[in-house]
């Protein structure tokens, strides 16, 4: 499928089963389901559908965009530092300052 594997942090809430049955020592999570909002969730338009985007607690992004001749992807970090990977295959780097070790 095209689904996504993600980390789930204690105190999430999960929908699932154990697959060995009552001595439940073998669990199988199905979903999860927010626990915490920041007031109404947006609805995804047409146009965002082909956006994936995973956004840590501390606020660091990982955006991967599938649109037709405009893919990309985006590592941003809460400094404002970012790596953009653009469909041109030109990779753009913003930072305050850049240390390679080759």
């Amino acid at each position: 499928g095209n689904g996504g594997n993600h980390h789930l942090e204690v105190g999430s809430w999960v929908v699932g089963f154990f697959r060995d049955g009552p001595s439940a020592q073998d669990p199988m999570i199905l979903g999860s389901v927010a626990t915490q909002t920041d007031g109404v969730q947006d609805i995804p338009t047409e146009s965002s559908v082909d956006n994936k985007v995973y956004k840590s607690k501390s606020g660091h992004l990982i955006e991967i965009d599938n649109s037709d001749g405009e893919e990309r992807v985006n590592i941003k970090h809460k400094s404002n530092s970012r790596i953009t990977m653009n469909a041109d295959g030109s990779i753009s780097i913003i930072a305050s300052s850049i240390k390679l070790n080759a």
